[in-house]
C-alpha cells in the first residue's frame, strides 16, 4: 500500500531528530537548555516545590 506525501513526511520520530540535534551542539560546545516535551534538562525551582509539598499536605486526597 502507497502512502500520501504527508505520511511519508511524518515517518521520522521527531524527538529522535531532536536528540541528534542536542547532542551535535552540545558536541559543539554550545548551551543548550532543553524546553521538550518529555522533561526539562532545568531542575524545578525550590519554591515551586515547597509550594507543591505544603499544598499537598493539606489535601484530604492526597495520600501520606
Amino acid at each position: 500500500m502507497r502512502s500520501s506525501k504527508h505520511l511519508q513526511a511524518l515517518s521520522r520520530n521527531v524527538f529522535v531528530d531532536m536528540d541528534q540535534a542536542k547532542t551535535e551542539c552540545i558536541s559543539a560546545g554550545k548551551i543548550i537548555i532543553d524546553l521538550s516535551l518529555r522533561s526539562s534538562d532545568l531542575p524545578a525551582p525550590d519554591v515551586a516545590i515547597a509550594a507543591a509539598i505544603e499544598k499537598s499536605s493539606h489535601d484530604p486526597t492526597t495520600p501520606g
